[in-house]
């Protein structure tokens, strides 16, 4: 008898046994607890920005905020925003994992090298092409580019592949976008690159867009991905949580729509700025053809 019950109690611990490896092998993971915090860009319109309260106005989050609450449902946990008025702070404490969940990550292998991406990416940010309108017609092939003279902004943010490709045409860079169009309009540089996104409204808030015209296309697009610490807990969960909701193509959508209504409103808020007055260094009398404008409307 007592064989009988050695036996039977091998049996029901070698199933239960068996049943603990089957979960393992599966990756069954316990529910998540505890607070997480998720972040995005401080300064980079249009996603993200403080607005005239002072309060910080981040486009990504408004878009993921039920896929967040979504999220704490269903594994008991708590998200928070956390706000940071440059990206490499956000990196960092990212790397330390204090902060779990970055929203709009570069693909890149240094700065976010201890991150993980969420495919596919949520949005193409796309880099576009700016020059005088007479002129936009020289660039055929992203070759041409290599014979000009041209421009980035450095307060502009760029994927780790985006400077690789800079590296290898006759750019400058420039941390004052006056500066930049100035030169570009009097024609010492013959073009600028950018986001269409960034470029655009800075554009809008001068006055230019009659003078500076973008490519029809975009030369380049800069995936941006949802990007997780390599220290956060129980990763897992959220990496099949963020794959299915960025599979169905909502979410793009989403923040797509959130950009054109962003921009819709700059366009409203500058709508009859008077160029500024960018004329060369010592030569009062050339004048751009913003200046030319800004004279008809003097006289």
């Amino acid at each position: 008898m007592k064989f009988l019950i050695k036996i039977l109690f091998l049996f029901i611990f070698s199933v239960a046994l068996n049943a603990r490896a089957s979960s393992i092998l599966t990756n069954k993971e316990e529910p998540l607890e505890g607070k997480y915090y998720f972040t995005s860009y401080g300064h980079y319109f249009p996603f993200g920005y403080k607005a005239q309260t002072g309060d910080p106005n981040d486009l990504f989050s408004s878009v993921f905020k039920d896929a967040l609450s979504s999220l704490e449902k269903k594994q008991g946990l708590a998200f928070a925003y956390k706000y940071f008025d440059n990206v490499t702070d956000a990196v960092i404490d990212m790397k330390t994992g204090n902060t779990q969940v970055f929203l709009g990550a570069f693909y890149a292998t240094d700065s976010f090298s201890d991150f993980d991406f969420i495919f596919p990416a949520i949005l193409n940010n796309p880099i576009h092409l700016m020059m005088l309108p007479s002129r936009i017609t020289e660039v055929k092939k992203i070759d041409d580019l290599k014979n000009l003279r041209g421009a980035y902004l450095q307060n502009e943010m760029f994927s780790e592949y985006m400077m690789g490709v800079f590296s290898n045409l006759s750019l400058l860079p420039f941390e004052d976008p006056d500066e930049a169009y100035r030169k570009l309009l009097i024609g010492e540089i013959d073009f600028v690159l950018g986001s269409y996104y960034y470029q655009y409204p800075l554009i809008l808030e001068r006055g230019l867009q009659d003078y500076v015209t973008f490519s029809s296309k975009p030369l380049w697009n800069m995936p941006m991905f949802i990007a997780l610490s390599k220290r956060i807990a129980n990763k897992k969960n959220f990496e099949e949580h963020f794959r299915k909701l960025l599979a169905s193509g909502v979410y793009k959508e989403k923040v797509l729509e959130h950009i054109k209504q962003r921009i819709k409103e700059k366009e409203e808020a500058y709508a009859g700025v008077v160029p500024p007055m960018y004329s060369k260094p010592q030569t009062e009398n050339d004048l751009t053809p913003a200046d030319e404008r800004l004279k008809e409307k003097q006289q």
